[in-house]
């Protein structure tokens, strides 16, 4: 997982090395997405395979919100952006074998992005990494830490395509309307084994951003 984090910041700190001539942005937002129905597939040590057609939720105002924030660099309207997305999977429809299954302290996207400015509209695509903690129970055996800053995993790779409408409200803050689409593959830890969770989605969000 270290070695991971570490090439993502070193290609982070590239991106975002300071520059003389360019503008910077800070946006902080909230909202929810619906996740398409995927397979679920769980492999465990001296047990079959369990393959289920899992129903998703995202409970975004409970604990652990959903959100997002992006800082970005922009050179006339050409921008480098970091995106962390605080995405949550829950599973709305366990079976017998499965009686609790959530990635909800998240299934996040730490997101590498170039984004293209015209008028108040911004379009965007990025590509990152799959930073899960997941919370499970499995044929009645548990797993999941929640000591501070405990229980992460990086577990695959996620991609997005957005489009962002911006709202003038003062000086240099804006309002945020933004609908994306997120798809991403990831391995998370189960008890004795571990559980594969493809994840297709369509977010909405709302905010507010500064420029400088």
């Amino acid at each position: 997982m270290s070695k991971g984090i570490v090439a993502l910041c070193l290609i982070a700190l590239l991106v975002f090395c300071p520059s003389t001539y360019a503008a910077w942005s800070f946006e902080a937002m909230g909202g929810s997405c619906a996740h398409l129905s995927l397979p679920l597939v769980i492999r465990q040590e001296g047990y079959p395979v369990i393959k289920h057609q899992a129903t998703w939720g995202t409970h975004p105002f409970e604990e652990a919100p959903y959100y997002s924030w992006r800082v970005a660099k922009w050179e006339d309207d050409k921008s480098w952006e970091f995106e962390l997305i605080h995405d949550k999977m829950i599973l709305e429809n366990p079976s017998g074998d499965i009686q609790h299954f959530e990635v909800s302290h998240g299934y996040n996207y730490l997101l590498v992005n170039r984004g293209c400015q015209r008028g108040q509209q911004v379009f965007r695509v990025g590509a990152g990494i799959i930073l899960g903690h997941p919370e499970t129970k499995v044929r009645e055996k548990s797993h999941g830490d929640f000591r501070f800053l405990r229980g992460f995993y990086l577990s695959g790779i996620g991609a997005q395509a957005a489009a962002q409408h911006n709202i003038d409200i003062y000086g240099p803050v804006y309002g945020i309307l933004e609908g994306k689409m997120t798809a991403a593959w990831a391995r998370v830890p189960v008890a004795e084994g571990f559980a594969d969770v493809p994840a297709l989605a369509a977010h909405g969000l709302f905010g507010l951003g500064v420029r400088w």
